[in-house]
């Protein structure tokens, strides 16, 4: 690790792998910046992208948003009881800013 210029990194190393055991580490995936929907592989740009690679729980992947300037689009991924509560509180969220 001192070679590879991540000296001192062998500490931290061991705090990821702890916050994988508890369960408090968040992967997050994508950009807005990387301009998905602008892509063309031939047979048009998409009109819908998912990243597929957010398997994991609780993982987030982040894309700009397809027809709203400056919007972005989230991801996650949830077993199906985490979801149901997501979505409740993600609910209850939007009607207490009058959205």
């Amino acid at each position: 690790m001192e070679r590879s210029g991540l000296k001192g990194q062998q500490h931290s190393q061991l705090t990821i792998v702890e916050r994988i055991k508890t369960g408090r580490l968040t992967a997050a995936a994508g950009s807005t910046k990387l301009q998905v929907y602008d892509m063309d592989f031939g047979w048009g740009k998409p009109c819908k992208v998912e990243l597929t690679h957010i398997e994991g729980d609780g993982a987030i992947a982040l894309a700009e948003c397809v027809g709203e300037q400056g919007g972005i689009e989230v991801g996650i991924a949830l077993d199906y009881n985490q979801m149901d509560e997501f979505v409740s509180i993600f609910e209850q969220s939007l009607k207490l800013l009058n959205i």
